[in-house]
């Protein structure tokens, strides 16, 4: 027996094809890496993490695929080597994404948030009036956003994978995932809806495919693993909100409570 190139899956070195990915082994895979589709090509590989496939094609269909079929598409990735593709992948969706929720908050929402202010009699008003200016150094300032959001999501998730998972990759995989499952982000384009969606339900489905197949455990597990910190995070999150409506019973309005902390 043989492991699967692509999967890790035990498989017969004769056999055409393995069993549990689909994907082409041997040298007929070997043959096939070269591909120049964005999505998984002809030998079960990544076109996108090829330097040599067109970038724009290749970014794209890398998208598309993620987002029509994840399993396929996470199956093809390589879990292994270097991270640049994957990082770059993600910041140009994370990017894109910033822009334009920060063009839609500067239409939208600052008004909302003004006129919210004023009827609780604050002055910080002003504060919500980002204008162009405040547009532009939130995209420019995304990426570090992102890249921290990277690095605490990818810490966070993979100390579940080493507690609940028993045969996995490196801390690389868990990145390599967390990477490729920001691609519902770019739907952000489509205001309130887009990022709602993405956020609530197209990313989280794809972060715990992504960690199936990164560390080639059971969607359960993998179920698991994004559970327990996404709970914790939301049980945090609920103490918090408790303890504000608190003090806000208790002292008044937000400018009480402020002058009195």
């Amino acid at each position: 027996m043989s492991s699967c190139p692509h999967c890790g899956f035990n498989v017969d070195p004769e056999a055409p094809t393995c069993p549990l990915c689909g994907s082409r082994i041997g040298g007929e895979a070997a043959a096939g890496s070269g591909g120049a589709t964005g999505g998984p090509d002809a030998g079960g590989g990544l076109a996108w993490e090829n330097s040599r496939s067109p970038f724009l094609s290749s970014l794209f269909d890398a998208w598309k695929t993620s987002l029509l079929e994840p399993s396929r598409f996470f199956r093809s990735v390589s879990w292994e080597g270097s991270f640049g593709r994957p990082l770059l992948y993600f910041l140009l969706v994370f990017a894109t994404a910033a822009l334009f929720s920060a063009v839609w908050q500067a239409a939208f929402l600052d008004r909302a948030a003004r006129e919210w202010m004023q009827v609780w009699g604050g002055t910080a008003a002003s504060g919500f009036e980002w204008g162009t200016d405040g547009v532009l150094l939130r995209f420019f300032l995304s990426p570090f956003y992102g890249l921290l959001l990277l690095a605490i999501a990818t810490v966070v998730f993979h100390v579940f994978v080493l507690v609940l998972v028993r045969e996995r990759r490196s801390i690389g995989a868990t990145a390599r995932a967390m990477c490729y499952s920001m691609g519902p982000l770019a739907l952000s384009i489509v205001p309130i809806v887009g990022p709602l969606a993405a956020w609530l339900v197209w990313v989280p489905i794809l972060q715990v495919i992504g960690l199936r197949e990164a560390h080639r455990t059971t969607t359960g597990r993998a179920l698991a693993v994004w559970l327990a910190p996404t709970v914790l995070f939301f049980l945090a999150v609920l103490a918090f909100a408790v303890l504000v409506v608190m003090m806000l019973g208790r002292y008044g309005g937000p400018t009480d409570v402020l002058r009195r902390i």
